[in-house]
């Protein structure tokens, strides 16, 4: 995807390409980009939840803990494949309830992507979908969940 945007002759939108710790890829994909000012590449972050809620759309594989982290933010998910094993059924969730959508190919994600941020109310609506799939609050319920049964 990073090679179809580098090849973009007017790149409108903003890319926060986030990674992990691999230094080795984080560098591959930098010296792909470098001299398009919009198009960042972070490694490791620790502020992931600041990055989503700044983001419109998540472009992600299907795992589970980040689409729960991007449905939290209220932001629709991007998929390029449907993954394996248990992320097949999160991609399956994912499309039924119009929380995010599936690319075929990074051409057409990127495609796909310019579609939607052109779109403010094909936005909204992806936005308001993956909201109510939201859970952010998830974790105090569970602990208030326990303690009441505890008492």
């Amino acid at each position: 995807m990073m090679r179809i945007l580098a090849q973009r002759d007017a790149l409108r939108e903003r890319w926060v390409v986030i990674l992990g710790s691999s230094m080795l890829i984080k560098n591959h994909l930098q010296s792909i980009v470098s001299g398009l000012p919009n198009v960042q590449i972070l490694g490791f972050v620790t502020d992931m939840p600041s990055l989503l809620l700044s983001s419109d759309v998540v472009v992600s594989k299907p795992g589970g803990l980040i689409m729960a982290e991007a449905f939290a933010a209220g932001r629709p998910v991007a998929l390029l494949s449907k993954g394996a094993g248990q992320e097949v059924a999160n991609s399956e969730f994912l499309l039924a309830s119009g929380g995010g959508f599936l690319a075929e190919d990074p051409e057409a994600m990127v495609n796909r992507i310019h579609q939607v941020l052109s779109d403010e109310v094909l936005l909204s609506d992806l936005k308001a979908r993956a909201e109510m799939l939201g859970r952010p609050n998830a974790a105090l319920d569970i602990a208030r969940l326990v303690y009441a049964m505890m008492s």
